[in-house]
């Protein structure tokens, strides 16, 4: 996630659990920081991260002065992950790995892609089986992807809802769109917030 459309997340967060302190930030799957360092431009406080890749989360500990832990998120075993307390002010965000499910790459299989959608599927349940009140999962926008989040907004309904963000309207050079799974107030914030499209 780029740092400006990261940005405006953030600020929404806080906007939205009507706190005026800064969130503890816990962040899976946080490769180099992209969404820790919109975290930290907002004024909050990027406890953890989590990602296999030492190289990446090396960069991302240097940047954020958080605790890296590298460590390979195997759905369906949470129980060995360093979750935070579920607190008013605690935020977790999850973004599992997209390449299987981008359009970009043509020679995915089926069951590749089966387990992207399953990895999806397990990060939003696991929020919210944990408890968190403040959360987002964030993954290409594609129709498999959407198709998830429709089905977990049925299955809890009135416990989450999902919007896809152009990174171009938030001020980035980019034309990535992302799916973002949050709680039912942040994503009607994030959908009011006033964009500004950048040409790309």
């Amino acid at each position: 996630m780029c740092s400006a459309l990261a940005s405006a997340l953030w600020h929404d967060v806080r906007i939205t659990t009507c706190i005026a302190v800064s969130m503890e930030v816990a962040d899976f799957y946080c490769g180099a920081g992209g969404l820790s360092a919109g975290a930290l431009l907002s004024g909050n406080k990027v406890s953890v991260g989590v990602d296999m890749d030492s190289t990446a989360l090396r960069h991302w500990a240097a940047n954020t002065g958080g605790r890296a832990e590298c460590v390979e998120i195997v759905p369906g075993d949470g129980e060995s992950l360093p979750w935070p307390k579920p607190t008013q002010r605690t935020h977790v965000h999850l973004s599992p790995p997209c390449t299987m499910l981008s359009k970009a790459r043509a020679r995915t299989t089926e069951e590749e892609r089966s387990g992207g959608l399953d990895e999806l599927r397990w990060c939003i349940e696991e929020v919210l089986r944990r408890g968190y009140t403040s959360f987002s999962v964030e993954n290409v926008s594609t129709p498999l992807t959407v198709d998830v989040a429709k089905e977990m907004r049925s299955k809890y309904c009135g416990r989450l809802d999902f919007l896809i963000l152009d990174a171009a309207e938030y001020g980035s050079p980019s034309d990535r769109t992302r799916l973002i799974v949050s709680t039912p107030a942040i994503v009607k914030h994030l959908k009011e917030v006033p964009v500004k499209r950048v040409s790309v």
